[in-house]
């Protein structure tokens, strides 16, 4: 299966237009820096935003709802047009009752499912930054 990493892994994140790269990605705060790995992680999400909000059609502050959901067309079409042959949609009868409720208050159901179509423009990530104590035992092991 192809992820979106893989999919976005051939653009340089240097041929994004200058505003997309205009951005201090090392500075997590005015006491901590980011990692290579996490820098790269950022570069990766502004690159599949560009893709999202400027190949797939130019972002407008007062765009439709339709205009989005072009959107999300063009992104799942390039998803299948590059090899995800796989279903990602959300079965809902694994769910736990609280989350299908959840779910099925946001997106609609078909057959039982979210279709992967309705989420898929959603970015979520995660990034740790090591805390003190993480931090002491770095440096009793080193």
């Amino acid at each position: 299966m192809h992820t979106l990493q893989d999919l976005l892994e051939p653009m340089a994140f240097s041929d994004l237009p200058p505003a997309w790269q205009d951005h201090d990605l090392a500075t997590f705060s005015s006491a901590k820096r980011l990692w290579d790995y996490q820098q790269e992680a950022l570069q990766f999400a502004l690159k599949a935003l560009w893709k999202y909000y400027e190949d797939f059609g130019d972002f407008t502050l007062d765009e439709s709802d339709k205009a989005n959901d072009d959107r999300k067309a063009h992104l799942w079409q390039w998803y299948r047009d590059n090899g995800l042959e796989e279903n990602p949609d959300i079965p809902l009868q694994k769910q736990r009752r609280d989350v299908r409720a959840l779910l099925e208050a946001y997106y609609p159901v078909e057959d039982g499912r979210i279709s992967y179509r309705h989420c898929i423009n959603r970015m979520s990530f995660w990034m740790a930054i090591a805390s003190s104590s993480t931090s002491r035992k770095r440096r009793n092991c080193t």
